[in-house]
């Protein structure tokens, strides 16, 4: 049987003891609040410690994508480890060239005989690629094949959904990751969209006016999203929104009859875009 190892890129947001006990590897994505002050996520900088520089800071730091020589040394490094086949899942490609590099690198080891590399684009973004990822290496630990290990991933990520919103929407339209048109309609009169992630990009999926409304919107969204609640998956993915975080737990579990599952944190990667004090609902209408 092959020695098979798991990979992601650190926007999935799994923290060290996630990827210690799923034995998955997090390679560092860089964010940068200008030309000499870049840093490593979860390396050189933590999320809390992101999230208090970008609210001290009117810089919107940037992310730098890993490179295909980044990638190439990291899938030399993985055969001389002893791996033989590797499951590498990357941020949506639609949100980063990251994708791209990692199939470029691939094409490269595998011409060479080096390493068998099974590349899955998420589609997604922050911890909902983590936990099918997660989904993933449980299977693995099963002795599942590395075809089978990365259409498990694709299954979970397939079966997903995030909707969210965020405390401005500045960060998602100077990044381009938002359209304009939603960015000011978001400005006006204290009307909040509600976003969501499609096909890799974030999307507007509707509004609500006034922050009172906003946690009553989430939670009909998951009424109406989810047709078997006991047989899904409810997170909440926040950053630097841990109050509001529990808040809004609470109150889903009221409505909803049952508790969530996992509330975590969304790291610097996610957040240098989408900025401080973004909080969301993340489901998977099935059980893996």
């Amino acid at each position: 049987m092959s020695k098979i190892h798991i990979l992601v890129d650190s926007s999935a947001d799994l923290t060290p003891e996630e990827a210690k006990a799923h034995q998955i590897r997090v390679l560092p994505i860089r964010l940068s609040f200008g030309e000499n002050e870049v840093y490593r996520d979860r390396i050189d900088i933590s999320a809390e410690d992101f999230y208090k520089k970008i609210r001290a800071t009117d810089t919107i730091p940037k992310t730098m994508q890993i490179t295909p020589t980044e990638f190439e040394a990291i899938f030399r490094e993985e055969a001389q480890a002893g791996y033989e086949e590797l499951i590498v899942v990357t941020i949506a490609s639609q949100a980063s060239g990251t994708y791209q590099s990692a199939a470029i690198a691939k094409g490269i080891v595998e011409e060479e005989g080096i390493i068998k590399v099974h590349l899955v684009d998420s589609m997604n973004l922050a911890f909902g690629t983590g936990y099918a990822a997660i989904c993933g290496a449980k299977l693995l630990a099963q002795g599942a094949a590395a075809p089978e290990v990365a259409e498990r991933i694709l299954d979970v990520l397939g079966h997903m959904q995030t909707y969210f919103v965020v405390e401005t929407l500045d960060y998602l339209k100077k990044g381009g990751r938002i359209r304009t048109t939603t960015a000011i309609i978001g400005g006006m009169l204290d009307i909040r969209p509600i976003l969501y992630i499609k096909d890799g990009m974030v999307e507007a999926y509707d509004k609500v006016r006034g922050e009172k409304k906003v946690f009553p919107k989430l939670i009909s969204i998951l009424q109406e999203k989810i047709p078997d609640i006991e047989n899904s998956t409810i997170m909440i993915l926040q950053g630097d929104a841990s109050e509001k975080a529990q808040e809004l737990a609470q109150k889903v579990e009221q409505v909803m009859g049952r508790k969530i599952d996992l509330i975590h944190d969304i790291g610097a990667i996610i957040g240098a875009h989408s900025g401080p004090g973004v909080l969301g609902i993340c489901f998977i209408t099935k059980k893996f």
